[in-house]
């Protein structure tokens, strides 16, 4: 049968205010690198924060192998491109709060310098629920943000929702969960043979 690897991290966040679970799940593959990751964050009192990403794809100290391109979309097609900014660009998003209606949204950065990189990495949000300070949301929603870890990059956050996210603060008893396929694809089927 198949081999497959589990594993679950849970704890408190911001002194105590969001129980946040993440399970990873890894198995044998006979193409490319996949991994699934559940994640699941309880509100237990009102958060407020200046920045929240549930989930990202290339994280802030996190992100150096340098790409050109990312492009994003659902089962449908594709329903954006950004180019990465030239080196030395400041941190900052480069496009918020981009509502995606579909099913499967993915996110692709690729376009690597040939001598770091063999491969691109992609995302597909397969699940995703949230119930916010009393609303519920079957989307989710991305955000686009300048790294500078070793060099300018862009990473892609799974955020909340605009109306949310602009008041600051997530209300006590508020609930997201979802599923991600994180997916590292080489570019030359010599490279995973």
């Amino acid at each position: 049968g198949p081999n497959v690897s589990q594993m679950k991290v849970s704890g408190y966040l911001d002194n105590g205010c969001v129980y946040a679970e993440l399970t990873v799940t890894i198995s044998r593959s006979n193409d490319y690198s996949r991994m699934i990751n559940s994640f699941r964050y309880e509100f237990l009192k009102d958060t407020t924060f200046d920045r929240l990403s549930l989930y990202s794809l290339g994280a802030d100290n996190y992100n150096g192998v340098r790409f050109t391109e990312l492009a994003y979309g659902d089962e449908s097609g594709q329903a954006g491109t950004l180019t990465v900014p030239e080196q030395g660009h400041k941190s900052e998003y480069l496009k918020q709060y981009v509502d995606m209606p579909g099913k499967n949204v993915w996110v692709s950065q690729y376009g690597f310098d040939e001598s770091m990189a063999n491969s691109d990495k992609g995302m597909v949000i397969r699940d995703y629920h949230a119930e916010l300070n009393g609303k519920t949301y079957d989307t989710p929603t991305l955000s686009f943000y300048i790294t500078n870890n070793y060099c300018t990059n862009l990473s892609a956050e799974l955020s909340l929702p605009e109306e949310i996210a602009k008041t600051g603060k997530v209300e006590a008893g508020s609930k997201v969960s979802g599923t991600v396929e994180y997916l590292i694809v080489p570019r030359a089927k010599s490279e995973y043979i």
